[in-house]
């Protein structure tokens, strides 16, 4: 069993998941229900069925929220867990060699960006090295390959990536001629949300201790556009290609989406 910790990102403003009234919304993303399941604990199955048991949920908005949904968990998923907001209790805690879930509710302040909440853990835990993933995707991304790779590897840092599909539909032109790319205005056909030929970033971070550096020079640019594109322009961060399901949720749309996906999951 890895005892590496896993840093949760939620705790955010829950900006995007509002219903259409724009009514006031209490519920934080990483808790709304997905069938028989809420997103977070999804989430967690994807770490613990790779063998990560170990996760600190760096809260602030919503603080009180995720504090009443956790604090009296005695099983997630059908296992074990322990669930602390002591960080000193929980560092003893994962020490132990028992197959338990071990979760820190961390208290990181509601103006805090999300390299800035992680680097806040990092410091307080005294951590060299560790995984951040995000709250709001669920997949069936083989997670201690890609550890096991980042292990192996001269890069300090690791993430997984997949080809998502357009929200859109696309227009396909005709070419002026076989030879080039250059395209006329005539409409050949029409494809209803195509796969994006990029590949796009779905968290499911690792990072050595090399790493930390980063963190402490371009947490003001946040995770993304400070630490891993510094990591990135560097040469320093190996992608593990995705190639399974994966989907994130956003707003509520993804909510009823993901729950047809996973409609047989089980409680």
């Amino acid at each position: 069993m890895n005892k590496l910790n896993v840093i949760l990102l939620v705790g955010g403003k829950n900006t995007r998941l509002k219903n259409f009234n724009k009514q006031k919304f209490s519920v934080p993303k990483a808790l709304q229900k997905i069938n028989s399941n809420n997103l977070i604990l999804h989430v967690i199955k994807n770490f613990t069925n790779n063998e990560f048991n170990n996760f600190i949920l760096p809260i602030g908005h919503y603080k009180e929220s995720f504090e009443n949904f956790f604090k009296n968990k005695k099983k997630i998923n059908g296992k074990k867990c322990s669930i602390f907001f002591d960080y000193k209790k929980y560092l003893k805690s994962i020490n132990d060699a028992k197959n338990t879930i071990n979760i820190l509710l961390f208290n990181s302040g509601l103006n805090s960006n999300k390299a800035k909440r992680a680097l806040m853990v990092i410091n307080k835990l005294k951590l060299n090295e560790f995984a951040i993933s995000y709250g709001d995707g669920v997949g069936d991304i083989k997670i201690n390959d890609l550890y096991k790779k980042h292990i192996k590897s001269k890069c300090i840092a690791s993430c997984a990536a997949v080809k998502p599909n357009s929200q859109y539909g696309h227009f396909i032109f005709k070419k002026k001629t076989n030879k080039t790319n250059i395209y006329t205005n005539d409409v050949i056909d029409f494809i209803e949300k195509p796969i994006i030929d990029d590949w796009v970033n779905i968290g499911y971070f690792f990072f050595k201790k090399k790493s930390i550096n980063y963190f402490l020079k371009y947490y003001k640019d946040d995770l993304e556009m400070g630490i891993i594109k510094r990591i990135a322009n560097n040469n320093k961060l190996l992608i593990q290609k995705h190639y399974g399901f994966w989907k994130s949720v956003d707003t509520q749309k993804d909510v009823k989406e993901l729950s047809k996906i996973l409609k047989n999951d089980k409680k």
